[in-house]
């Protein structure tokens, strides 16, 4: 199946207060379309965009664009995807949502509902380079087959422990990890000077959930409640 990577869609009620969050880490907000009813908007580091969207839904959903929507629906979408709704009436602007076997909510959009962000090469947040998506699993085979069923590539990471399977796109990588030592769906970012970034975050007034002493690692909530994890270089 092929599909884009197009955003980490968050629910959120109150979107100004989650843009004040993001443009204090450095991210930048994008030209968006109507094609939504509901208030709208997507910020961005260059790689991460993440969608506000102000309605109710499970925290997070990842959305692709997905050409010729209804037909591909027609087809038959890979196995492991249960259909929570489906908008593919002459009038509508096409869209489909899927829940996978591990309880993670797709959805899948005819076309792109914001500007692609225009950032220098070099550029990142004060986050670090983005890394993709955390994934809690409980059967770490069953999903890393249904990701390469959506066009996924599973890569043989020297850095990945036992436990967890890395898959990339072309412009989101997925981490897998067993759900028994992973919990929640996070964001992953890396970067030099793991200390300096936190102590810079902190002046800023960002709060983190958790700092590991002596480890590589740290931990802070979005306004939306997804955890963004701080690694240091390998």
């Amino acid at each position: 199946m092929l599909s884009r990577f197009l955003e980490i869609s968050l629910h959120s009620p109150d979107i100004l207060t989650s843009l004040d969050f993001y443009r204090g880490l450095g991210f930048k907000e994008l030209l968006t379309s109507d094609a939504h009813p509901h208030p709208y908007a997507v910020t961005s580091d260059g790689r991460a965009c993440i969608g506000l969207h102000q309605r109710a839904a499970d925290a997070p959903v990842i959305s692709f664009v997905v050409p010729e929507l209804a037909a591909v629906v027609a087809r038959g979408l890979p196995e492991g995807l249960e259909p929570i709704y489906t908008r593919l009436g002459e009038d509508d602007f096409h869209e489909a949502g899927f829940v996978d076997g591990d309880g993670h909510v797709l959805t899948f959009l005819e076309a792109r509902t914001f500007s692609p962000p225009a950032f220098g090469s070099d550029e990142t947040s004060l986050l670090g380079y983005f890394e993709g998506i955390v994934l809690p699993s409980s059967d770490l085979d069953t999903a890393a087959a249904r990701w390469e069923s959506l066009g996924f590539v599973a890569l043989d990471d020297p850095e990945s422990s036992a436990g967890s399977v890395l898959l990339t796109s072309d412009a989101l990588n997925v981490h897998l990890r067993d759900r028994a030592q992973n919990r929640e769906p996070a964001l992953l970012f890396s970067g030099p000077d793991l200390e300096a970034r936190i102590a810079l975050l902190k002046q800023r007034d960002f709060a983190f959930e958790q700092e590991i002493p002596g480890k590589r690692g740290a931990c802070l909530k979005t306004p939306e409640g997804l955890a963004i994890r701080l690694l240091g270089d390998s």
